[in-house]
């Protein structure tokens, strides 16, 4: 349960975990622990709505009716904590709601209307074939509605390659450039959270690796940050804008890859951050008339904020929180990487020869059987 205090999204099996906790916590009335599985199935942070649905089965809604319904068994924090994620899997698998209904995390602006895929293999044929970035946004969209096994029928049949190509014709430029669908981050967002319903399980996270997922989803960040400095300095941020949403999710995304088992990816990781990090940087003028900004926002209203502000990093947070957070979480992502390289490079061969045996069966052993086979994913 150590993931409470770290920063990182739940796997698929983890997630399972905690469901499979709060069962035997709600049986042995252990309200302090029944807490601790609630707040992390409530967290937004730890628990992307759209995967918490993909990993709910039909007996853990069960499980939070019954703690709902019976408060004299648990605590009034838990009984609130019950009702948030009750909430929170709305529309998923709760009284008479079929598979195919489930609404998505915050529904993205789409300008067309599209009939859904009558089958799964139309799905991934349209993903792969359209050059229509609306309609793939939708199917991206679609699949993401999936519940569990409805989805990993998807991966059986190589729907992480054709998100894949989705990526690679996107930063080809296959789809047509500067669509409004990208300057509202709808198909970036609804990307992402594919991507972190791919990554159930490390093997999943490798293939999508493999793939060059980092670099080309590091183009699109990149992109992302353009858009969200350029709105925010000679424009506004519409309500519903996605691409803050999306980039701090691609961040959460990126940071999966700090890893022990993903060493042999330093290079490629630590050249995307670093990319943006310079993209940041270039965006942020040295001294910048913060006054002028604000009365752009307000339609050129006398508004006397501050005159200007000399220190880059102050400029960066005044214009844009969204891309401060980026710049300091990237930074971030450096130093960890950095460390898990120094980790690798100076103390598992030694730590190896030691503790082999116990390291393959019980701490990095990533097997699709294996329970509990993301507890150290960090």
């Amino acid at each position: 349960m150590s993931k409470q205090d770290t920063a990182n999204v739940l796997m698929q099996e983890e997630i399972e975990d905690i469901w499979y906790l709060l069962e035997v916590c709600y049986q042995a009335k252990e309200t302090k622990g029944m807490t601790v599985c609630l707040e992390l199935l409530d967290s937004s942070y730890h628990c992307p709505e759209t995967l918490l649905k993909q990993t709910t089965k039909s007996k853990n809604i069960e499980l939070i009716n019954k703690i709902i319904e019976e408060p004299e068994y648990t605590s009034e924090i838990n009984l609130t904590l019950a009702k948030k994620v009750l909430l929170k899997l709305e529309g998923a698998k709760i009284k008479g709601v079929t598979a195919k209904e489930p609404i998505l995390e915050s529904e993205v602006a789409l300008t067309k209307t599209f009939d859904q895929p009558p089958s799964l293999r139309v799905c991934l044929f349209q993903l792969s074939e359209s050059n229509d970035l609306e309609r793939v946004t939708f199917l991206l969209q679609t699949i993401t509605r999936f519940p569990k096994d409805e989805f990993d029928k998807l991966k059986k049949s190589g729907i992480t390659q054709k998100v894949i190509k989705v990526l690679q014709k996107y930063c080809n430029g296959d789809y047509e450039f500067d669509q409004e669908i990208t300057k509202l981050g709808s198909f970036q967002y609804c990307l992402i959270q594919s991507l972190i319903s791919l990554s159930g399980s490390f093997k999943d996270f490798d293939e999508l690796l493999e793939g060059d997922v980092f670099g080309m989803l590091g183009q699109i960040v990149e992109e992302g940050l353009i858009y969200i400095y350029d709105k925010s300095v000679n424009s506004w941020m519409e309500w519903n804008n996605k691409l803050p949403s999306f980039v701090d999710q691609a961040l959460r995304f990126f940071e999966l890859g700090v890893h022990i088992d993903c060493v042999k990816y330093y290079d490629s990781m630590n050249k995307v951050y670093i990319a943006l990090i310079d993209r940041i940087k270039g965006l942020t003028p040295q001294e910048v008339n913060i006054n002028k900004i604000y009365k752009t926002l307000f339609y050129n209203k006398s508004i006397d904020i501050i005159e200007s502000i000399d220190e880059p990093q102050k400029n960066l947070k005044a214009i844009s929180p969204s891309l401060y957070n980026a710049f300091k979480k990237l930074k971030e992502l450096i130093v960890k990487l950095d460390a898990m390289k120094e980790y690798a490079e100076t103390h598992k061969e030694k730590y190896d020869k030691l503790f082999g045996a116990l390291i393959k069966k019980e701490v990095f052993d990533f097997t699709e059987n294996k329970e509990n086979s993301f507890t150290n994913f960090k």
